[in-house]
């Protein structure tokens, strides 16, 4: 079974890696490293990334562990930093799946 781990080298992809390590093979994906690097927000990436990816074979599985969160008290949030997680997180994902 051939697996995407999209933000894999994260804190969340670190720790879904791990949990999938039975699988053989896992195909990590990073912005700055991984076996295969794209910027899952851009849709050209996006499109190199799976194409790269099926060169082995058919993907069976893709994990989305990335994305940009606000960190701090929930006080000094303001929307700015909310869209940004939305945007990463949610449209992020979303647009992963398109």
């Amino acid at each position: 079974m051939r697996i995407l781990i999209v933000g894999a080298t994260g804190d969340v992809g670190l720790a879904a890696s791990a949990a999938l390590a039975h699988h053989r093979d896992l195909i990590p994906v990073g912005l700055t490293q991984g076996t295969l690097r794209a910027d899952f927000t851009d849709r050209d990436s996006r499109a190199e990334m799976y194409q790269a990816s099926r060169l082995g074979g058919a993907i069976h599985g893709v994990v989305c562990c990335a994305g940009e969160v606000h960190f701090g008290p929930r006080l000094t949030m303001f929307e700015a930093e909310m869209r940004k997680g939305l945007n990463s997180k949610v449209l992020g994902q979303i647009n992963l799946f398109r």
